[in-house]
């Protein structure tokens, strides 16, 4: 008769462990305000298994940068219904503008991913990057970058001193830009589906730096917008 009782009063116990967990969460989930005095839920990071860093820029500033530096160009939080960015761009030629990770991380398997968008060719080089540097403050060593050539649209990735062949990288849309530490430390970049190249990485603290430069002259400048990151330990 005991065995019964606790059966029959098992699933009542579970659909209120239920409903806990559902407003654990939604107290969880910030509620932000806008100028109208309305509420709306601030968008989810992406995210998922071994995650380290997710960001979807809302908000940015945020705990997980060091804080932009530069003159002559900007690091902003920027929307575009429906999403956030990191938006950089020009001021006053020349400019340049980065931010790294406030997080470092250890000498590991690692995947660093993001996306990122020029929103016009140039008729300057203007240039953004995406770095893999030392775990400095700030990093002063480049151990890997994706560099986007704004007068040529190419992208040109490396790692140490391997630079391999540039990639066309049209402007005004969003591409998935990927680099991955592996167990045996090898490098390797990818665009979208296609690998663009692998070499030894070797083992090093790191961080992820981000930046933009605006070259000397006249003319209009592009935007580079950066959105969805995810740093990840596969």
């Amino acid at each position: 008769m005991m065995h019964e009782n606790v059966m029959s009063v098992h699933p009542l116990g579970l659909r209120w462990a239920r409903r806990l967990g559902l407003l654990l969460v939604a107290g969880l989930i910030p509620a932000c305000y806008s100028s109208s005095g309305k509420t709306y839920t601030a968008p989810m990071a992406p995210g998922g298994a071994g995650v380290l860093v997710s960001d979807n820029f809302f908000p940015y500033p945020s705990s997980n940068w060091a804080g932009a530096t530069g003159s002559g160009a900007t690091a902003s939080e920027f929307f575009a219904s429906p999403a956030y960015y990191l938006r950089m761009q020009e001021t006053a030629r020349p400019g340049t503008v980065s931010d790294y990770t406030h997080l470092s991380f250890t000498s590991e398997a690692l995947t660093f991913q993001i996306d990122f968008r020029s929103s016009a060719t140039s008729a300057l080089v203007d240039q953004a990057t995406i770095q893999i540097t030392d775990g400095g403050t700030p990093p002063t060593t480049v151990l890997a970058q994706a560099v986007y050539d704004a007068s040529a649209g190419t992208l040109t990735c490396s790692v140490g001193a391997t630079t391999f062949t540039a990639v066309v990288y049209g402007a005004g849309a969003f591409q998935t830009v990927l680099f991955t530490i592996d167990t045996g430390f090898t490098g390797t970049w990818k665009v979208g589906a296609t690998t663009v190249g692998s070499a030894a990485f070797g083992m090093h603290t790191t961080r992820l730096k981000l930046g933009a430069t605006f070259a000397s002259g006249s003319g209009a400048a592009p935007i580079f917008d950066f959105a969805n990151l995810v740093i990840s330990n596969p």
